[in-house]
């Protein structure tokens, strides 16, 4: 059994084989270095997709509230068209009746 010298001495103290880390793998050291390296590297490249995806969402955000905004604008602009439309039609037809009514009456 693999064990670290603190273990050995107070959990395994009645085991008879033991072997200490550093002689049952000597590059253990180096590979939990480098395997921290590793679970570094990935927190970081982590960190920084994460960043991206909070500027895209930002990004898409803006570009809604821009859309919503124009949308609203045209909205305004139809109904002024519709208003106006609306006032002429009515003048037209007030016009209309006006004259009508003078032929039907004699006046």
């Amino acid at each position: 059994m693999a064990a670290c010298e603190t273990c050995a001495l107070v959990t395994h103290g009645k085991c008879r084989r033991l072997e200490e880390l550093d002689k049952v793998s000597p590059t253990l050291r180096q590979d939990m270095h480098e395997a921290r390296r590793r679970v570094e590297a990935c927190r970081k490249a982590s960190a920084v997709s994460s960043q991206g995806l909070t500027d895209q969402l930002a990004t898409l955000t803006k570009s809604k509230d821009a859309s919503v905004q124009r949308v609203n604008s045209l909205k305004e602009k139809v109904l002024e068209l519709v208003m106006k439309k609306e006032e002429q039609a009515v003048s037209h037809i007030e016009a209309v009746y006006a004259r009508q009514r003078d032929l039907l009456t004699g006046g």
